[in-house]
C-alpha cells in the first residue's frame, strides 16, 4: 500500500509557510476556511501557488454548501473537505455539489480549471473523476450514518475530525481514548468497504500511529500555528 499523503493545515494567508512545509517533506496542504482566516481572494492565490509547489491542495470549506464547494473547486483545488455534516441527508445535499450532473449537482463556471477556454463532456468527466470530496465525520449523526455516507456516489472519502467527534460523542476534549480508536476503526472500515478513501486529523502522535495501522490515504499531522509556537518555544529555550 502507498504511504498516505502527509498534510498540514494552513489557517492564514501565508505562502512562505507552504514553501517551508514543502521543503520539510509535506505532500499536501489543507486550506482551512472553517477555522482559519483564509478568504476567497486569498484562496484564489494560494491554491495555484501550492499546486505549483507540488502540494496536493484540499480546501476545508467554511460551510458545507454548494456555493462554497464550487468556489473551492473552481480555484483549482484537488478536493474539498466538508465540515460539520449532520447526517446522511446533509451529506447527500452538500457532497452532490462536488460532482457535475448527472452524477451530482455542481454548477459549471468559467475559471482557470478550464484553462480559460471552453468545456466539453470529456473535461466534465475528468473533473468528476479527478477531484475529490471528503465528508467529515465529526458529529453523532454523521458517525451513525458513516456507512451510508460512504456509499454515496459523489462522496470520494471520509475524513475523521477526532476533536469534535469526541465532544459530540460525550467523551469531552479529545485525548485519544480507546473509544476514539474504536470510532476510527468503524469509520475506516466504512470507507474501505465502500471502496472509498479515508483520512483523519492526526496531530496526536498516538492517534497518528493507530491511524497508520489502518492504511489511510490522507493524514493531517500539523498546522501552521502549532509549528510557529513550537518553533518560537524551541528558539526561546536556546
Amino acid at each position: 500500500m502507498p504511504e498516505p499523503l502527509l498534510a498540514f493545515w494552513l489557517e492564514s494567508d501565508a505562502h512562505r509557510t507552504c514553501e517551508i512545509a514543502r521543503l520539510a517533506g509535506y505532500d499536501s496542504v489543507l486550506l482551512d476556511m472553517e477555522h482559519g482566516t483564509i478568504g476567497e481572494a486569498s484562496l484564489d492565490r494560494l491554491v495555484p501557488f501550492c499546486n505549483q509547489l507540488g502540494l496536493v491542495t484540499f480546501v476545508r470549506v467554511r460551510e458545507a454548501n454548494q456555493a462554497r464547494v464550487q468556489i473551492a473547486l473552481d480555484s483549482g483545488a484537488k478536493g474539498v473537505i466538508l465540515p460539520q455534516i449532520r447526517d446522511i441527508e446533509h451529506a447527500r445535499i452538500s457532497a452532490s455539489a462536488a460532482k457535475f450532473p448527472p452524477r451530482g449537482a455542481r454548477g459549471m463556471g468559467f475559471s482557470r480549471i478550464q484553462h480559460y477556454g471552453a468545456a466539453d463532456d470529456a473535461w466534465a468527466a475528468a473533473q468528476n473523476s479527478g477531484t475529490l470530496c471528503y465528508v467529515m465525520i465529526e458529529t453523532q449523526g454523521a458517525f451513525e450514518g458513516c456507512e451510508a455516507i460512504a456509499a454515496l456516489e459523489y462522496v470520494d472519502g471520509l475524513f475523521i475530525g477526532p476533536s469534535d467527534l469526541s465532544l459530540n460523542r460525550g467523551r469531552g476534549v479529545f485525548s485519544c481514548k480507546p473509544a476514539d480508536i474504536a470510532d476510527m476503526e468503524r469509520i475506516a472500515k466504512a470507507a474501505t468497504a465502500a471502496g472509498k478513501l479515508w483520512g483523519a486529523a492526526a496531530g496526536h502522535s498516538a492517534y497518528r500511529a493507530e491511524a497508520s495501522l489502518r492504511q489511510p490515504d490522507l493524514l493531517a499531522v500539523a498546522d501552521d500555528l502549532t509549528a510557529l509556537r513550537l518553533g518560537f518555544d524551541s528558539l526561546a529555550a536556546g
